[in-house]
């Protein structure tokens, strides 16, 4: 007889559930859970009874903090708490030494706690759409790292060339909305070895920094820029609307359609029927569209 290769698993998507099920904590071989789009506020500490937990998926959900029972769970791999509320990372991340995926995508993080440079088996990390000004060099240490989603924060520059000096393995990088400066480095042979910068015009990251410093001759092209870099796109098409004389007609047919799937976008996101990986790509698709038509001025 075969062997059963059915790994026990609880999915409860899209059920209006304000809270975890109580059952869901009786079942100690689960090895997956997901609970995407409900109304659920916080993770009890029940979760501790979870043991063999491999793959936890709470993402779009009204998680605030989480208890820190959560990362006593020492077999977890996958951790996706995607579109919620969260404001903080407690320091026990470092605890889970096999976690392989790590999603914190629209939520409200302005940093990263030092203990998550433990994580040694970390090859995906995704911080994007939060409140990060600054870099959160901890990711330098995070050696095994793979792929990293970084775009839709409110980073004044982005330290490319260090990125990819000191993460030997990093293979994809999506930054979309953080293009500003690159300072004065030189591009080096390191963006040889990636394998795609998605995200971002990717003709722009292959010239020379001087040539993608952006102008600020132009004050009203710096504000729509930094609108665009900071993830306001309803400011910066307000600003348009009323600048329309510095784009030729080409340019604005192509911003009014780039406004208009800007618009559908947040319908179907007001609407919760798009997942956060369309979410995410579709941001990314409209900024880059956005971008190339601004810095072309």
């Amino acid at each position: 007889m075969p062997k059963n290769t059915i790994k026990p698993k609880f999915i409860f998507n899209e059920m209006e559930l304000s809270t975890i099920p109580e059952g869901v904590f009786k079942q100690k071989n689960l090895l997956k859970v997901k609970l995407i789009r409900n109304n659920i506020k916080n993770i009890p500490k029940d979760i501790e009874n979870l043991s063999r937990l491999e793959t936890f998926d709470i993402s779009n959900n009204n998680i605030i903090h989480t208890y820190t029972k959560l990362f006593e769970l020492q077999k977890l791999k996958i951790l996706i708490i995607n579109n919620n509320r969260l404001n903080n990372l407690p320091r026990q991340i470092g605890k889970l030494k096999k976690l392989k995926k790590l999603q914190l995508a629209n939520n409200s993080l302005k940093s990263l706690p030092d203990e998550i440079e433990q994580l040694e088996n970390l090859t995906e990390l995704n911080i994007s759409y939060n409140k990060f000004k600054q870099f959160p060099k901890q990711i330098f240490n995070l050696k095994s790292l793979k792929s990293i989603w970084i775009g839709g924060n409110y980073f004044e520059t982005f330290p490319m060339e260090e990125l990819l000096e000191k993460l030997p393995h990093l293979l994809r990088v999506y930054t979309f909305s953080n293009i500003q400066y690159h300072d004065k480095l030189s591009v080096n042979s390191n963006y040889i070895r990636l394998s795609s910068i998605k995200g971002n015009i990717y003709d722009v990251l292959k010239q020379k920094p001087k040539d993608i410093i952006i102008n600020p001759t132009n004050e009203i092209v710096e504000n729509l820029t930094s609108h665009i870099i900071q993830g306001n796109i309803n400011n910066f098409f307000n600003l348009l609307n009323d600048n329309t004389e510095l784009f030729k007609k080409k340019e604005l047919v192509s911003l009014y359609n780039l406004q208009a799937q800007w618009n559908n976008l947040e319908r179907r996101i007001h609407e919760n029927i798009i997942s956060i990986d369309q979410q995410v790509l579709q941001k990314n698709q409209i900024t880059n569209g956005l971008l190339r038509i601004i810095m072309a001025e």
